[in-house]
């Protein structure tokens, strides 16, 4: 008798339980959590940060030290531990509610609130903010910078108002004379300022008209590309030693040069670099070595098939010990010949299948 009060006393509780829990149906979906891009510190196994985002709604980083939780950081995502785990970079992004309501409106993706880059020291509190953020990188094996590329700021337009200026209060001789147009500079550049904040130091270096960059991976080197056009097409070769904060090449070429890249441990990279000045264009693989710049592959081809040359599809890399360059090559591109024949003589053929939900007509 005892036994079955027993049992039928564990069946009633659990039945009870599991009616106070809350059945799973779609309403629950947007709660659930998700756990990504952790990071254990490589210096001590201490810290860890990792991102936790709901499937709808506005995500945040938990940092830990010691098991405990050090603090939250709302609205951001993507988190870089510092190698040596004294500060952290996070990208703080627009509350969810805000850019819904931006995508409603059909705003453009180009129109639409950028990133900002935050700089968290660990232990002091938040150390600098950089907006509006492109691209962030943190090296692997060493907390000396952090690498910020922002995108470009739009320059509001200023309206005057020369409606509400009485015509009295205007000298003769002034509005008579006419205003020569301001010469506009020749020098165009879809380029961007990239910046080498040393957070330790609060301290930056900053570098304008910047179109493409690569960081060695024990940060100590960056190598930048920027293209730009002052009657000519030209670009800027720029390699700058983080450590010694000094430019070790800063040369002019013409042409464009695209995709650099850098070694693993070493002031070594590469680079594309052409001097066509058609749309199709060949480009020559560069090899930046001992502070010089030279010619790896040309153009030609030499040593490839005929007909083949370095490809610009892929971004070269190096081996882990830095010995070794590995890049793709491609058949050499070839510009297409300008149509002999109208585009009324030109054969169009709509494909229509029974399959389709539509008819053609439609």
């Amino acid at each position: 008798m005892r036994l079955t009060f027993t049992l039928l006393f564990i069946s009633l509780f659990f039945s009870g339980f599991a009616q106070n829990k809350k059945p799973l149906d779609h309403s629950v979906y947007n709660k659930w959590e998700t756990l990504g891009s952790i990071t254990i510190g490589d210096a001590s196994g201490e810290v860890v940060v990792y991102e936790q985002s709901p499937n709808r709604g506005d995500g945040m980083v938990i940092l830990h030290k010691n098991i405990a939780v050090v603090d939250t950081f709302f609205r951001a995502s993507k988190p870089q531990l510092s190698y040596d785990e004294t500060w952290l970079a996070y990208r703080l992004e627009l509350a969810f509610d805000s850019l819904r309501q931006l995508k409603i409106k059909k705003t453009k993706e180009e129109k639409l609130p950028k990133d900002t880059a935050v700089i968290y020291c660990i232990g002091e509190g938040e150390c600098a903010r950089f907006f509006p953020l492109k691209k962030l990188e943190v090296p692997e094996e060493n907390s000396i910078a952090a690498f910020i590329w922002l995108d470009k700021v739009k320059e509001e337009k200023k309206e005057t108002n020369t409606d509400s200026i009485p015509t009295d209060s205007i000298p003769v001789d002034t509005a008579k004379k006419e205003e020569k147009p301001e010469e506009k500079s020749k020098f165009k550049s879809k380029g961007t300022d990239f910046l080498v904040y040393r957070p330790n130091e609060n301290d930056t270096a900053r570098f304008e008209h910047i179109t493409d960059f690569a960081v060695s991976e024990n940060g100590n080197w960056a190598l930048m590309l920027s293209n730009y056009n002052d009657s000519l097409d030209s670009c800027r070769i720029i390699l700058y030693d983080v450590k010694k904060k000094e430019e070790l090449i800063n040369v002019c070429m013409p042409g464009e040069c695209q995709k650099p890249s850098m070694a693993h441990r070493s002031q070594t990279g590469t680079f594309f670099w052409s001097t066509d000045s058609t749309k199709t264009k060949a480009y020559r693989l560069m090899l930046v070595q001992n502070g010089k710049i030279q010619l790896l592959v040309d153009t030609a081809g030499n040593n490839f098939e005929e007909g083949y040359c370095a490809s610009t599809f892929a971004t070269p890399y190096f081996s882990y010990s830095d010995e070794r360059l590995i890049f793709g090559i491609a058949e050499k591109p070839v510009e297409e010949p300008e149509d002999t024949v109208p585009s009324d003589e030109i054969s169009k053929v709509d494909v229509w299948s029974w399959t389709d939900q539509r008819m053609m007509t439609q």
